[in-house]
């Protein structure tokens, strides 16, 4: 997890690098802004579910509310803004980081998928987000290749 958080972070700096950098190349930005909607809409959808389901599982507590499982929410959050950051600016690391994001999403829908509600059976909060987790991965897997 340590390592993941690290290259997490080395990618967030080179976005954030590549961002200033991309100041004058306003077109090139344009162009790739529409080469890759369809991932990019993905990532964008997945984000927003895994910050639904953060905040639904530190409500929930117990097993929802594991350190282990909220920060690979968190994590899963970050890589797929990344992935979607680096499509709208065309940027070179764009492949990396979406294996990466394909890696983290397949990741967050098993720990997702392992938690029940009180009762035992199929949360379907947790259902929906490993189900927008394995979307999402699949299509970052295709724009990866």
């Amino acid at each position: 997890m340590k390592r993941l958080f690290c290259l997490c972070m080395l990618i967030l700096g080179v976005l954030a690098t590549f961002g200033l950098a991309q100041v004058g190349f306003a077109e090139d930005s344009k162009a790739a802004e529409s080469s890759h909607p369809a991932c990019r809409a993905e990532c964008g959808t997945c984000a927003e579910m895994c910050e639904k389901t953060l905040a639904y599982c530190e409500k929930q507590g117990g097993k929802h509310a594991d350190p282990k499982h909220l920060a690979l929410l968190k994590d899963c959050i970050a890589t797929c803004k990344l992935s979607e950051q680096f499509m709208k600016t065309g940027s070179q690391f764009q492949p990396q980081a979406c294996t990466l994001c394909a890696e983290v999403c397949t990741k967050c829908a098993e720990s997702c998928e392992s938690i029940k509600d009180k009762e035992g059976k199929v949360d379907k909060q947790m259902q929906a987000c490993a189900e927008e987790c394995r979307k999402c991965a699949e299509a970052c897997k295709k724009m990866a290749s």
